[in-house]
């Protein structure tokens, strides 16, 4: 066996070296690094860190250039575009800009003696990256042309210091990032909302309004009626308001005959929403901005700019209708939060009361009158919180013949944490319901059948 064993292991040594030539990578290939985070190790500028730098400045072949100027230190550090566009500015993508000139990266040096910049488009420079640092220094990097060697949309390219004759190669997605256009380092964010307690809506032909409240529903319609509003299209439109992205910006400095072609000047809706502090942010949507109605000028009264925005912002719940707001009478109710229901219909008064998970039922004077199935009781519970509202208005508003709630007949169910109160009127064919505290009156289907199940449950 010794006899062959060497021989074998030359052998397989022999393929091994034959595979890497064939199908290895050429010698122009292997220049190329497979992963830049971990070739760009080169420091072509460092100035330890962002704070250093008071301004950073990118020119680049056909854009205008683009100046971003920091002030403040570590987390109070703010970041400016001084130009092309004198916008708010998106701080977390200046803030990496500002860390990334702080240290700036090369994939590698290229040569240190260049007989002909030409060769390398330094002659006629693409860009430049100028960094300002606070202590009156100026750092230039210039910009040549692309590496052969390719790289797709985002090539790398040949960079010079401008007080070294070295040529270096920068990544492209790192150098596509620092030299990106003036309007990717706008901030699109056009609203942000804190603690809002009011939301109005305005489409011109109608308008209402929602606020907070301290009671279970936690929001009330205010306008036009007086009535519980559902609380979950309140919070999902703060949601949907808050930290509201534009597509892009339209106009910086729009003039009257701007916001009229925008439609902005009669908004197909306006909607304000106030803040525990007492400032108000109106948001005013216009016309569409496309033929094919996919997005839709937006501005917010008081900021000079107008907005394109994506125009799913008018299928916002809450924004069509104040019948979007309507919140059934016991809605924000959960059946596992319940401890006592109570009701009053045809001189009869009872109570079902939760006693050591079980269900109790007891008559107006306080006297137990017998133990429930947890399946009946819960049930009857369920019926109860699930009253749908088929239609709501005032009072004044009410044409037929049905009296007015009174209060003698009711509905209260209670949790740990507060109760609600319906008082109900109606006869065989409709009832009515007006939760207690609150104008409005319900228009109540399904509260006939249910007031009957409740009977049966003596």
């Amino acid at each position: 066996m010794k006899q062959w064993k060497m021989p074998l292991i030359a052998l397989i040594a022999f393929v091994v070296m034959l595979g890497w030539v064939l199908l290895g990578p050429s010698p122009e290939e292997a220049e190329e690094p497979a992963d830049e985070e971990q070739d760009e190790q080169i420091k072509l500028i460092d100035l330890g860190d962002r704070d250093e730098i008071a301004e950073v400045t990118i020119r680049w072949e056909g854009r205008e250039d683009v100046v971003i100027a920091g002030s403040g230190t570590g987390d109070e550090r703010e970041y400016k575009m001084l130009s092309p566009y004198p916008r708010p500015t998106d701080q977390d993508r200046a803030r990496l800009l500002f860390t990334n000139a702080a240290e700036l990266r090369v994939k590698r040096l290229i040569t240190e003696e260049p007989e002909d910049i030409g060769e390398f488009g330094l002659d006629e420079p693409t860009g430049e990256i100028i960094i300002s640092g606070t202590d009156g220094s100026t750092h230039r990097i210039i910009v040549g042309g692309p590496s052969p060697l390719g790289g797709g949309d985002h090539p790398d390219r040949y960079v010079q210091r401008e007080d070294d004759e070295a040529v270096y190669l920068m990544g492209g997605t790192h150098l596509d990032f620092i030299a990106a256009p003036g309007d990717r380092w706008s901030d699109l964010t056009m609203l942000r909302l804190d603690e809002v307690d009011q939301i109005k809506v305005d489409t011109g032909e109608d308008n209402w309004s929602m606020s907070r409240t301290d009671d279970l529903f936690e929001w009330q319609q205010s306008a036009p009626l007086d009535a519980p509003a559902n609380a979950s299209v309140a919070n999902n439109m703060i949601s949907r308001f808050n930290r509201l992205r534009a597509v892009q910006y339209v106009h910086d400095e729009p003039g009257d005959e701007d916001l009229a072609d925008c439609g902005l000047d009669e908004p197909q809706a306006q909607i304000d929403f106030r803040q525990k502090d007492g400032t108000v942010k109106e948001v005013l949507l216009g016309s569409f901005a496309d033929e094919q109605e996919m997005t839709v000028y937006a501005k917010v009264r008081g900021q000079p700019y107008v907005y394109s925005l994506e125009a799913d912002i008018l299928t916002v719940q809450g924004l069509s209708s104040a019948d979007e707001w309507i919140q059934r009478p016991f809605g924000p109710i959960r059946l596992r939060n319940v401890t006592e229901l109570h009701w009053s219909w045809d001189d009869e008064e009872l109570s079902l009361v939760l006693e050591e998970e079980q269900w109790v039922l007891y008559d107006e004077h306080g006297e137990k009158l017998h133990q429930l199935h947890e399946d009946d009781a819960e049930t009857a519970v369920m019926n109860v919180l699930e009253l749908e509202t088929e239609k709501i208005q005032m009072p004044g508003e009410k044409e037929d013949e049905v009296s007015l709630p009174s209060g003698d007949q009711f509905l209260q169910v209670e949790t740990e944490d507060g109760s609600i109160t319906l008082d109900l009127a109606g006869n065989t064919e409709e009832f009515y319901g007006q939760v207690r505290g609150y104008d409005a009156l319900h228009l109540l289907p399904g509260a006939g059948s249910v007031m009957h199940q409740l009977a049966g449950l003596r």
